[in-house]
């Protein structure tokens, strides 16, 4: 594991191989330098995930102006595999975002550079998913239909009293199909359905026992997201 940052014929760096890689806290940022020719070609870290998913690493420059030197960013898991490998090549900074399974990882941060003092910040954050919904069984109620009503009055009445022209039509926002109320002294007496639509009119079949009468009125249910206003009378 990263061969080329090691300097073995210096005195040993404690955090310069994995056995002995530090803790790094999500969310804190760990400050640091690198100075290969001084036994510092790089510095080794620690996370654990507890959750599958994204963790978002990233290395920039910790004081004075952006690396004028090459700088690596690894990360690799418990066994040795590598997960990441990012080289500035001329950036200013450096930043992964690998989708990690439970478990530990080491990310390491490198420059073989001799004679320069490479100062960083490191900082990695778990992008943690936010927790489903607790089901308990239970089907969402389907949300009902708001509806206007429209009110007209029976102009004839046919078909002993079975069937009624009424004063309200396609202007209101009626269509065949529609239902509603027949009213005879403001009280419902059966039900309607619209069977035809005019301009200015429409006629209603009156279902079950109910017979209209010339005093007659009508409530039809109109969907609201596709009626009109009503034209003044």
């Amino acid at each position: 594991m990263l061969v080329f940052l090691g300097c073995r014929s210096l005195p040993a760096d404690p955090d310069g191989r994995p056995e002995g890689a530090r803790p790094l806290e999500f969310g804190t940022a760990a400050h640091d330098s690198l100075k290969c020719d001084e036994g510092d070609c790089a510095d080794w870290y620690t996370i654990e995930v507890d959750q599958k998913g994204p963790v978002a690493i990233q290395l920039d420059p910790d004081t004075g102006p952006a690396w004028n030197v090459e700088v690596e960013l690894l990360v690799y898991d418990e066994v040795g595999t590598v997960i990441e490998n990012e080289r500035t090549d001329g950036r200013p900074d450096l930043s992964v975002r690998p989708e990690l399974a439970p478990g530990k990882y080491f990310i390491a941060v490198g420059s073989t550079t001799a004679g320069n003092v490479v100062p960083y910040a490191l900082v990695a954050r778990e992008e943690k998913k936010a927790p489903a919904a607790a089901t308990t069984g239970k089907k969402t109620p389907a949300t009902k239909p708001k509806v206007e009503t429209r009110r007209g009055s029976v102009l004839e009445v046919s078909d002993g009293g079975r069937s009624v022209l009424l004063d309200i039509g396609k202007s209101q926002g009626i269509k065949v199909g529609q239902k509603g109320r027949l009213l005879t002294g403001g009280a419902a007496t059966g039900a309607l359905e619209i069977v035809e639509v005019y301009p200015e009119g429409s006629l209603a079949r009156v279902s079950g026992n109910a017979k209209a009468e010339a005093n007659s009125t009508a409530e039809i249910d109109v969907p609201a997201a596709t009626t009109a206003p009503a034209p003044a009378r």
